[in-house]
């Protein structure tokens, strides 16, 4: 096939891809023309331009009016450009498709702005907690998000230095669950996908939120990591930041830790010594070597005689730092776990 002949044939095959998109929105190419001419794109287009776009009579494919169709459409422009010979079952960009039936972008004012958050390095051997920065504005294509990641790089001789990125996503809320994802991802590759429950504001915006974030282990074969995260709207001080370990442990609300450990914290930090001063009756049953704390037990029963709320979380925090379960769960494969269930579990 010549060079003519090839270009041909892929301009066709956009043309087709874009009558198809068109007939699946049930829009003629008048009600195409003024919609984007009404929205808020940039790009204004006229009638004879768009249908040029879609006429198989012709090779002429003007590109302004391809990218403004293509944005109002909110088609896969990687896909729409594909060679001719490329199988799919939908145009739609994969914001759209998840905007659909029970997913919905999430578009709420009480959710803008900027905030600050933390989480535990991608490097499960490390304890080292790492901040970032959560931006959430309206642009003209939507609702979007951007994460900057101030991870930290230690090189060979002893130095440590930032290592910063920057990473883009759109917050889709599960309507169904109300529930909020955003998938971080930019060009070189990496990636974060953050969960967590959409909470209702009137007369705040967010100030707080806890959840998870899925990502990869940054050592070995870099297994997929999950792990807590918390957002703040306004960021902690370096003296408050001694509760973010007791805040990110996968421990909550019930946790064990060594007898040992508590024994130096009540020596060491007043408010936990107050603490066990006044639980003593719940937390002293069975134990031995261990304490097993649960935050169901000692939240009901905090009263006038005893700390005040804030007061007993601070004590929660210092003691889950030093909690027995794991502070992320690493995902790696077992290779005699697969081996078991290849030789005995899936045998007749």
């Amino acid at each position: 096939m010549n060079q003519e002949n090839a270009k041909s044939k892929q301009i066709q095959a956009i043309k087709t891809r874009l009558n198809d998109a068109l007939k699946a929105e049930k829009m003629s190419i008048n009600q195409l023309t003024d919609a984007i001419n009404d929205s808020n794109s940039e790009i204004k287009v006229n009638y004879n331009t768009v249908r040029h776009a879609f006429d198989h009579t012709s090779d002429a494919l003007d590109l302004t009016a391809l990218i403004a169709i293509s944005r109002y459409l909110h088609l896969d422009t990687g896909l729409l450009l594909s060679p001719p010979d490329t199988v799919y079952k939908t145009l739609k960009s994969v914001t759209d498709i998840s905007s659909s039936g029970q997913f919905t972008i999430l578009n709420d004012d009480k959710y803008k702005g900027k905030y600050y958050g933390y989480l535990y390095s991608a490097n499960q051997k490390s304890d080292t907690i790492v901040h970032f920065e959560l931006e959430n504005e309206s642009t003209p294509e939507g609702f979007a998000s951007t994460l900057f990641y101030h991870g930290r790089i230690s090189h060979v001789d002893g130095r440590v230095e930032e290592s910063s990125r920057e990473l883009y996503g759109t917050p889709i809320l599960h309507t169904l669950s109300s529930n909020v994802f955003i998938h971080f991802t930019n060009d070189l590759g990496d990636s974060f996908y953050f969960y967590f429950s959409r909470q209702w504001f009137r007369s705040y915006t967010l100030y707080f939120r806890k959840g998870i974030v899925l990502t990869a282990s940054s050592i070995g074969e870099h297994p997929p990591i999950v792990q807590n995260f918390v957002l703040f709207a306004r960021k902690l001080s370096k003296e408050k930041e001694r509760y973010l370990p007791g805040l990110l442990g996968t421990a909550s609300p019930s946790f064990t830790i060594r007898k040992d450990d508590v024994d130096d914290l009540r020596a060491s930090e007043p408010v936990v010594a107050d603490f066990f001063k006044d639980f003593d009756y719940i937390l002293s049953h069975n134990t031995s070597t261990v304490y097993e704390i649960n935050e169901q037990q000692i939240l009901p029963s905090i009263n006038k005689h005893t700390m005040d709320r804030d007061t007993v979380y601070q004590a929660l925090c210092l003691l889950k730092e030093h909690a027995l379960e794991p502070n992320r769960i690493v995902y790696e494969d077992n290779n005699d776990l697969a081996g078991f269930s290849k030789t005995f579990l899936q045998r007749p």
